[in-house]
């Protein structure tokens, strides 16, 4: 009897030990298969990481034997989740739609975005209902943008892996020009596309910072590289230490709310003074060209020039004083880009490329469906996170397009807005009420 015992223990336990390194395969495969569709970097011409793991998931479905029947409890809980915002979204893929026909500018480019967009929502959430059984979405996908960094570094300063990594990356020729200080991403989307994606991921983990172990270290790396992919991140990182604050003091939490905020404003105090003062003894020439122009340059134009300016910032100013578009504020034109294949009245913020497409009345329905997405769909991501990336789309929408039909947003918004899961630990930290 004992040798029995012994022997269906032992079994126990290889079977338990078995479990346990199918799972961790399991983790890992998700893992790589997010990172695959967050980034959606080029493959193949015409093939990105995101459209294999939309092929993947089609394929998985068709030959998985009851795949249909899970996939209608998806649709069910989709559609649950997701609410009226579908029949928003409809809308204004018919009125984009109509306004280009109706002004006979045939331009589809904005139409195109809306029905894509539409496709990666599904997509991103049937995806996720499967990968979250095995693993945090919101936590993997801030472990997906930590990876990333490592990838950005590596490509900077090894010039051997730079090389053997282009082809996995978008946008190669602006790479060049910028003298590889932005777009080094092995990611589809560049520049101010990534430096937005950043920025959501970074005031999200500002948010829920209490959740991660390697708190001050991710943090670090965050907020740097959001940065070095565009200046204009720091509207999120001030946004999030600002709700962070407010929402330790209305949590009866004020110590701890003032000892963190002076603790992020020493930290980076000191490293500005530091990098600012001691820039000339960087040996590094393209380390020494990271801080100079991101950190030196518009800090001499603030002392010395008395304002902070930059060519971006002229540019964007000369956008806004630009007669032409304004015309078109009332009633729109139906043209997202122009026949050369650039931004239609050479603007590219949101506000008024949106403006310019769709006029006032449009322009509110647009806005209205960001509206819906983050504060009327079944969320169970806290309030303060919501009106938090609220806010940072309506800042984000001054300097670029940043919207609800933009693919690089999509699985960042799924993710963090269907699937944080609200546990009694986050309850405990004061995260969700």
């Amino acid at each position: 009897m004992q040798v029995i015992l012994k022997q269906k223990r032992k079994y126990d336990f290889i079977c338990c030990k078995k479990k346990r390194l199918i799972d961790a395969k399991l983790r890992f495969f998700y893992s790589i298969l997010t990172f695959f569709l967050v980034f959606a970097f080029p493959l193949l011409p015409g093939l990105s990481s995101a459209k294999l793991v939309m092929v993947g998931l089609c394929l998985y479905l068709a030959l998985k034997r009851d795949s249909w029947l899970k996939l209608n409890k998806i649709n069910v809980n989709f559609k649950k989740a997701i609410r009226s915002y579908l029949s928003v979204h409809y809308f204004l893929f018919f009125w984009t739609f109509f306004l280009t026909i109706y002004y006979r500018e045939f331009d589809f480019s904005l139409t195109s975005m809306w029905l894509s967009s539409l496709i990666l929502y599904y997509v991103s959430f049937v995806f996720y209902t499967k990968a979250s059984n095995y693993i945090n979405i919101p936590k993997t996908i801030v472990y997906c943008f930590i990876f990333q960094c490592l990838l950005i570094l590596l490509s900077m300063f090894c010039d051997t892996f730079y090389n053997i990594s282009s082809i996995f990356r978008g946008d190669v020729d602006k790479i060049e020009v910028y003298g590889r200080l932005r777009g080094t991403a092995i990611c589809g989307y560049q520049f101010f596309g990534l430096a937005t994606m950043y920025s959501f991921v970074l005031l999200y983990y500002i948010l829920h910072i209490k959740l991660f172990k390697r708190k001050i270290l991710y943090f670090i790396f965050l907020t740097v590289f959001a940065l070095l992919n565009g200046r204009f991140s720091i509207v999120a990182l001030i946004t999030g230490i600002a709700f962070y604050f407010i929402r330790e003091i209305l949590n009866g939490q004020l110590k701890k709310a003032i000892s963190f905020i002076v603790i992020m404003i020493v930290f980076i105090i000191s490293l500005i003074v530091l990098l600012y003062y001691y820039v000339d003894m960087i040996s590094d020439p393209f380390l020494y060209k990271v801080v100079y122009n991101y950190l030196v340059q518009p800090l001499d134009s603030i002392f010395i020039d008395g304002e902070f300016r930059t060519p971006s910032t002229d540019y964007l100013q000369d956008m806004y004083e630009s007669k032409y578009i304004q015309q078109f504020f009332i009633w729109g034109s139906g043209r997202f880009m122009d026949e050369a294949g650039g931004y239609f009245g050479s603007v590219d913020a949101g506000y008024l490329r949106i403006l310019g497409y769709y006029g006032i009345i449009g322009f509110i329905f647009v806005f209205f469906s960001l509206f819906y997405l983050i504060f009327l769909t079944r969320s169970n991501l806290d309030i303060f996170t919501k009106i938090a990336f609220f806010c940072l789309f309506l800042a984000f929408n001054y300097k670029g397009d940043v919207q609800v039909y933009h693919n690089n947003i999509i699985p960042l918004m799924v993710a963090f807005l269907f699937f944080n899961k609200a546990t009694d630990c986050d309850r405990s930290l004061g995260i969700v009420k």
